[in-house]
């Protein structure tokens, strides 16, 4: 709809001589049926094994066929929240990679599922395999029969479809990820800024290198900053009794007691996971405060989303040893199978 009002509109205003430069209409291509022409121009460097056109095909096919791949992987897990509906991805890829195999001997790009295309087609009432069907037997009718009257499309209306749908294709994971660094109560935005430094990261490897490229750099990107993210101390913060107040009211005497004796008392706070490439950190930490003077140590383990063998081994000794300095190790928030349902 928007390409043809964009098109009349074009005409009408080039018609009365309108001032303004309203840009120039896409050239018209040759109607023609497919053949097979590609697959027997490739013939010869096969028979000829021709090693320099043969490694130029495969690894622009391989390239090709990640890219694609993600594409369509990423389209999947977007459209199986839009249709309610779970689709085998392996189905998907082998489909994807038949088809780009034999579209390719004729001359024909590689395709993959886009979610803009997706949602339109969902939009549309699409819920089968038919539509993606009709949707090729639509683009063949296209290019073999109104293949000339595509020159009567002004380059202004494709622009403005283009910008349509790559406003479309922005993703609202990240546009939120932007809005809450930018929110004023915010009081660890850490995390956020990792995600929105890791995107920025693959645009501009797309951008200056290759959306192939891009994808490598990304997945690369992606296992550094895990390892960093579970690599790191799971201590939030640390807090002593003289400090933090139970919302229990106590006798006057008990209340004196606390704030005369609150140094005494710490409270770990923890997050993310506690395992093998942490929880070192957490033992160490715990054994300072208690060389400092510390005699009630308490870890609150609320934000705390796993415990590993590791951590739970290392929390273990961590308690002895506290034990032999006669410092008392509580853990409170403590739900059971919560940590780890198999310990």
């Amino acid at each position: 709809v928007a390409i043809v009002i964009g098109t009349v509109a074009h005409h009408l205003v080039s018609a009365i001589g309108f001032p303004t430069q309203v840009g120039g209409l896409l050239q018209p291509i040759e109607s023609a049926v497919p053949t097979l022409q590609h697959a027997t121009s490739l013939l010869p460097a096969l028979l000829g094994a021709d090693w320099d056109i043969l490694r130029m095909v495969l690894f622009g096919a391989l390239a090709m066929a990640v890219l694609d791949s993600v594409s369509a992987l990423i389209t999947l897990v977007s459209y199986q929240s839009i249709a309610d509906r779970r689709f085998d991805a392996n189905k998907q890829l082998v489909g994807q990679g038949i088809g780009s195999a034999v579209v390719s001997l004729f001359g024909g790009l590689t395709n993959s599922g886009i979610l803009a295309r997706a949602a339109v087609n969902y939009g549309a009432g699409g819920r089968t395999r038919v539509s993606g069907v009709v949707n090729a037997v639509g683009v063949l009718l296209l290019v073999v029969a109104l293949a000339r009257p595509l020159g009567w499309v002004p380059e202004a209306a494709v622009a403005g479809l283009v910008m349509a749908i790559a406003y479309s294709l922005f993703d609202r994971w990240t546009m939120g990820q932007i809005r809450e660094v930018l929110r004023e109560d915010v009081a660890n935005p850490r995390d956020n800024l990792v995600a929105i430094g890791l995107m920025s990261f693959v645009v501009l490897v797309g951008v200056f290198d290759s959306l192939v490229t891009a994808v490598g750099a990304g997945v690369a990107a992606s296992v550094v900053v895990f390892v960093a993210q579970m690599s790191r101390s799971p201590i939030r913060r640390v807090r002593s009794g003289a400090t933090v107040r139970s919302a229990r009211v106590r006798e006057a005497r008990l209340a004196d007691a606390l704030a005369e004796n609150g140094d005494r008392i710490a409270v770990l706070e923890l997050e993310g996971s506690v395992f093998f490439g942490s929880s070192d950190a957490l033992a160490i930490r715990a054994e300072e405060l208690a060389a400092n003077g510390v005699e009630f140590l308490l870890m609150d383990l609320r934000r705390v989303r796993g415990i590993d063998a590791t951590g739970y081994k290392v929390l273990g000794q961590t308690h002895e040893r506290l034990r032999a300095r006669d410092v008392i190790l509580a853990f409170s928030h403590v739900v059971p199978g919560r940590l780890n349902p198999e310990i």
